[in-house]
């Protein structure tokens, strides 16, 4: 019987014999048409790579692996999931083909699906928890109290004395009853001390130093790539005054911090980010992204390197920028039309919160603006408590203006 397989061969070769067949054109790759959609395609893949993370870069090359489309690095499960997949299935199915060997019944009955992790599954999730993250406290019950009494009075217990020490797991007056850390509202010292002080504008702003991450959350119409970020954080610290300097955190681990962070929602603080370059596009939901330490990390390490390239000499020029990060601090100015980027010794700081590291670079700017108005931009209230007491303040010759929002 002549299949249809074989009869689609016998005229083939009928129609080779016949010369019938056009052969194909080696050349036709060689047409105008095809070059320019050559060519598109090229760019688009170019242009993809740009937009995401270039799987070609050395800081790629760090034993992670890491999703194009986010430059974020996926966890160990999804990571051993995605690597050994072909081997995970090579697995099961020479044990399914064992099984319907050992039973031939076993071939009709359902396959169990394999539970393989892969990007989507490190995607954040909402969790939907109690409003506000309250804390229900520790309620004594009649019960309890009832059971105290039992015990004074057969054990002839003086309750007075019971009452002397903390009933809950740990002292309420420091942490909660699951252990977190019981906080105060600073803010409300902050409004005692606006109540006793009378405050007015500045006159002048000879320099500012600003909170980095401050400046970042306030951010409004965050744009689509990591270059035009950095163009905007610029713009906006420049705007302050002459000199600025932008104070960065640093996010150690393991740190008294970490359970801050976790109270907060930072999700994956191990998870780790790479921007390779300015035309990357920034995650969907930038807020969310922030309360991850690893992206706050490299955004900071970005906008440094960032910086430093010639396409922002008129925006750098007649200002100077100071820019403390990590364990270094760095100078930017434009000299003899590029920008000049130095260390600079007497700002190194190993400080882990921007909070005492702001004051570190306010007492070296009261040293260059003697009798100048030097404004700080944070909403932290910590800065304002730590700076007040301090010798920065007391022992300026000049009047020392300070601005919180």
């Amino acid at each position: 019987m002549v299949t249809h397989a074989m009869r689609s061969a016998i005229l083939g070769h009928l129609f080779d014999m016949a010369g019938l067949r056009k052969q194909d054109d080696s050349t036709k790759d060689l047409t105008h048409h095809r070059i320019v959609r050559d060519n598109n395609d090229v760019n688009k893949i170019i242009s993809g790579i740009n937009e995401t993370l270039n799987p070609f870069d050395e800081i790629a090359q760090d034993g992670n692996l890491y999703c194009l489309s986010t430059g974020k690095a996926t966890s160990v499960d999804v990571k051993n999931d995605l690597l050994h997949c072909v081997e995970i299935g090579d697995k099961r199915c020479n044990t399914f083909i064992k099984e319907c060997f050992e039973d031939p019944a076993r071939f009709e009955k359902p396959i169990s699906r394999s539970k393989l992790k892969n990007f989507s599954s490190d995607a954040i999730r909402v969790k939907l928890t109690v409003k506000d993250r309250k804390i229900k406290e520790l309620q004594g019950t009649r019960d309890l109290f009832g059971r105290l009494l039992y015990l004074a009075a057969s054990n002839n217990v003086d309750l007075a004395l019971v009452f002397r020490y903390p009933l809950t797991p740990v002292p309420l007056t420091i942490a909660q009853v699951d252990g977190s850390v019981n906080k105060t509202d600073k803010s409300k010292l902050m409004h005692k001390l606006e109540e006793r002080v009378k405050s007015s504008k500045p006159v002048s702003r000879d320099a500012c130093a600003i909170d980095a991450m401050f400046l970042i959350r306030t951010l409004v119409n965050v744009p689509a790539t990591f270059g035009e970020i950095a163009k905007l954080v610029l713009t906006r610290l420049l705007g302050f005054a002459k000199r600025v300097d932008f104070v960065c955190d640093s996010y150690k681990t393991p740190s008294i911090k970490d359970i801050e962070h976790g109270i907060r929602g930072s999700d994956a603080t191990h998870t780790n980010f790479i921007i390779s370059g300015p035309d990357q596009k920034r995650p969907k939901d930038f807020n969310a992204s922030l309360k991850s330490a690893n992206f706050k990390t490299a955004l900071l390490h970005f906008l440094v390197k960032e910086w430093k390239r010639t396409s922002y000499i008129e925006q750098i020029r007649g200002y100077t920028l100071f820019v403390g990060l990590d364990d270094k601090a760095y100078q930017y100015d434009v000299k003899d039309d590029s920008i000049h980027v130095q260390e600079v010794p007497s700002l190194v700081c190993n400080h882990e919160e921007a909070d005492t590291r702001l004051i570190w670079h306010v007492k070296h700017m009261c040293e260059s603006y003697k009798g100048g108005n030097i404004i700080i931009r944070s909403s932290d209230t910590d800065v304002l408590i730590i700076l007040l007491p301090t010798k920065v303040v007391t022992s300026l010759s000049g009047p020392l203006t300070l601005m919180f929002l």
